[in-house]
C-alpha cells in the first residue's frame, strides 16, 4: 500500500466512523463534523513508521485512525471557552461554535473513548494485530494522551499562561507533553502494528522530537493568515510560545537543528526509513 492508497483508504475509514449500527442522526452529524478536514500528520506518522520497519502499510489503518480520534478530541476540548476559547479550527467554525459547548464536550469524550475501542477490536475488514501488540498500542496511546502526556501538557500550558513571569516556564517540558508525546506514540504504534518491537523506543523518540519541531513551526505559523486557525490568537491571548523568547529566524534555525538530530535516529534503519525522514523534512518546511 503506497501513500496515495493509504490516504484514500484512511479517508474512507473516516467517513465510516462510527462503526456501530444506526447511530442517532444528530449524534452522527456531530461526530463526523470535526473529522472531515485535517492535515493527518499523526496518521501519516503511523503509516510511515510502519513502512520503516517493513510493513505493507495496511497494518497502520486502525492505529492511525485511533491516533486521529485522540488528536481531534484534544482540539475540540482545547478550543472550548474554558480553555483556549477559539472559534476557528481546520478552516471552519470550532465544534462548540458550530453546535454547542455540551455537544463539543460529549463528542470529544466519544472520540477519545472510541480510540481505545478501535485498538482493542478493529473492524473485521481491517488488519488485526496480535493481541499482545494491540495491548501495547493501547498502553502507548493512553500514556501519551493522559496525565503523563497530552493532558499534562495542556495543564502546564494553561498554568504558565496565567503567570506574570513566563521566563521560568519550561517550554520543552510543556510541548514534549502537549504535542510530542502523541506524535511519539503515533510512530511507536506504526512499529507495533507490524509486530516490530525492537524499534519502538527509537521511533517513539523520533516522533517526540519531531513533535517539538512541529510545535516550533506552528508557533511561527500562528502569526500568518490562511492557516486554518485564528491569526495571532496565541500571541493576543498571552500564551507562551517559542516566539516569546526567540525570533522567528532563531526558531527556524533551532527547528532545523532538532530535525537533523531526529533524522540521525533513523539512519541505522536504512532506506526503508527514508520516506519517514522525508516526511519529517516536509513538516519543518510547511507553510500552513
Amino acid at each position: 500500500m503506497d501513500e496515495n492508497q493509504f490516504s484514500q483508504s484512511f479517508k474512507e475509514l473516516l467517513s465510516q466512523y462510527p462503526f456501530h449500527q444506526e447511530p442517532h442522526p444528530g449524534w452522527l452529524k456531530a461526530l463526523q463534523y470535526p473529522l472531515g478536514p485535517g492535515k493527518w500528520v499523526r496518521p501519516f506518522l503511523v503509516y510511515y513508521a510502519s513502512k520503516a520497519v517493513g510493513g505493507r502499510g495496511d497494518e497502520a489503518l486502525a492505529p492511525a485512525l485511533a491516533v486521529e480520534l485522540v488528536h481531534t478530541y484534544s482540539l475540540i476540548h482545547d478550543d472550548l471557552p474554558s480553555m483556549d476559547n477559539d472559534e476557528w479550527r481546520r478552516g471552519r467554525a470550532t465544534m462548540h461554535v458550530a453546535f454547542d459547548e455540551a455537544t463539543a464536550i460529549l463528542v470529544g469524550d466519544g472520540l477519545l473513548t472510541d480510540a481505545f475501542d478501535l485498538l482493542a477490536d478493529p473492524p473485521a475488514e481491517l488488519y488485526q494485530a496480535p493481541a499482545e501488540a494491540r495491548l501495547l498500542m493501547i498502553r502507548q496511546l493512553a500514556r501519551a494522551s493522559g496525565s503523563r502526556g497530552m493532558v499534562r501538557g495542556q495543564f502546564l500550558d494553561l498554568f504558565w499562561e496565567q503567570q506574570k513571569d513566563k521566563n521560568e516556564a519550561p517550554l520543552p517540558e510543556i510541548h514534549i507533553h502537549k504535542t510530542g508525546r502523541l506524535m511519539g506514540a503515533a510512530c511507536a504504534l506504526g512499529s507495533l502494528a507490524v509486530g516490530c518491537y525492537e524499534q519502538v523506543e527509537t521511533l517513539q523518540r523520533f516522533g517526540e522530537g519531531i513533535g517539538l519541531v512541529f510545535q516550533m513551526v506552528d508557533d511561527c505559523l500562528d502569526e500568518l493568515p490562511n492557516t486554518g486557525k485564528s491569526q495571532g490568537k496565541d500571541r493576543e491571548a498571552g500564551k507562551l510560545t517559542y516566539l516569546s523568547h526567540l525570533t522567528a529566524k532563531e526558531v527556524g534555525e533551532k527547528a532545523q537543528e532538532m530535525t537533523n538530530d531526529c533524522l540521525s535516529l533513523l539512519a541505522p534503519m536504512g532506506a526503508k526509513a527514508e520516506p519517514l525522514a522525508d516526511f519529517a523534512r516536509q513538516l519543518v518546511k510547511r507553510s500552513r
